[in-house]
């Protein structure tokens, strides 16, 4: 209460108050539930490293913990993935329903897979791992991935105004990955597909290398699941790739790479001559594993045997154990449309390869 005074400044009433500006503060429970709505309706704003401490408790913050460690450790061992897999889930065993806990490890797999092209396609199979606590489609993760793909819609419009099309690519890229992760006999998340085609055609609108190479790669991975839910979509997207092409011949190799692909039915082989496009269905052939994929120049896929032979042939290149000579661009077979990070990192599996 402030003090009263005269007019001659003499002090008439002083009173003290008892309250302490240390006093433990009461804070309605209700308000908990308040906070978690409001990091599920704004997915995109991420609590401070204090506050997650305090809501996640012991279990929650050490499964985070243990997410961050598996982030850095994927870096160097990719290939490794598959041995730590089990002890992942049973980190996260039981926090399937815990929003600051799903929602925190969703949204650091999604901003590392975006800043790292290396670590896109781990991210994209810890996604499925998270998926697979509760792969139901009412689940929270279905929930609050599908938050994290409405508010994603937003971010293309920003980036595209603001000049920011390097984001727009690098998310297009792990969305397509995420797409072919979480794909599964009974069912496709469309959603993750309705995004991709969404931000494609952005980039179509601002054409120029980096954009039509981002377009051509994605399509190389997912265009054939692209065109089967999402037909009309991609009907507009290979119209418009075949324009640039005819417009600038030879400017996007891989752009009348995609275009070939496309007319062969993306490497599929069915029965029947009519476009994937125009087909109503749509058969695609049962894979016995989650093992990379490659295809010849005919667009057919490569068997194990054929892998086999060409990676002893490989190995038996004369001088390939020289590392100086691999250094030269003229001694490797660089794909023109390799960017710098791919280009290193072909050359060291080249190495790798003639020391092994």
């Amino acid at each position: 209460m402030p003090k009263t005074y005269r007019s001659t400044g003499e002090s008439l009433n002083h009173t003290v108050s008892n309250l302490s500006v240390d006093a433990v503060a009461f804070v309605p429970s209700v308000l908990q539930h308040q906070q978690q709505s409001r990091i599920q309706n704004n997915y995109s704003q991420k609590l401070p490293h204090q506050e997650q401490q305090q809501t996640y408790g012991s279990s929650g913050h050490y499964s985070h913990s243990q997410l961050q460690h598996q982030q850095q450790q994927h870096h160097p061992n990719p290939g490794q993935f598959d041995a730590i897999a089990t002890r992942f889930l049973t980190i996260f065993e039981g926090m399937e329903n815990n929003t600051f806990v799903l929602s925190n490890a969703m949204e650091d797999i999604f901003n590392e897979s975006i800043k790292n092209p290396n670590f896109r396609y781990m991210g994209a199979k810890l996604y499925n791992l998270l998926h697979m606590l509760n792969p139901r489609k009412d689940s929270l993760f279905h929930t609050l991935l599908k938050c994290k793909l409405d508010f994603h819609q937003n971010e293309v419009k920003e980036y595209i105004k603001t000049n920011q099309q390097n984001k727009v690519r690098e998310t297009a890229l792990f969305l397509a990955e995420l797409y072919m992760q979480l794909r599964g006999e009974e069912f496709r998340i469309h959603l993750i597909a309705e995004n991709i085609v969404y931000s494609l055609k952005q980039l179509l609108s601002k054409e120029n290398a980096d954009n039509v190479r981002c377009i051509c790669l994605t399509l190389k991975l997912a265009g054939y699941d692209l065109t089967a839910d999402c037909p009309d979509d991609m009907k507009e997207i290979i119209v418009e790739l075949n324009a640039i092409n005819n417009r600038s011949p030879g400017k996007y190799p891989l752009a009348a790479n995609v275009i070939s692909l496309e007319k062969n039915n993306w490497g599929r082989k069915i029965s029947g001559s009519e476009s994937p496009i125009e087909g109503n269905k749509l058969m695609e052939p049962p894979r016995s594993s989650d093992d990379p994929v490659f295809y010849g120049p005919d667009g057919s896929v490569i068997t194990d045997e054929e892998c086999e032979f060409l990676t002893t042939s490989a190995n038996g290149i004369p001088g390939s154990t020289d590392n100086d000579e691999i250094d030269n661009d003229s001694d490797v077979d660089l794909d023109p449309e390799m960017d710098e990070e791919t280009e290193h990192a072909y050359k060291e599996f080249i190495r790798q390869s003639a020391n092994s």
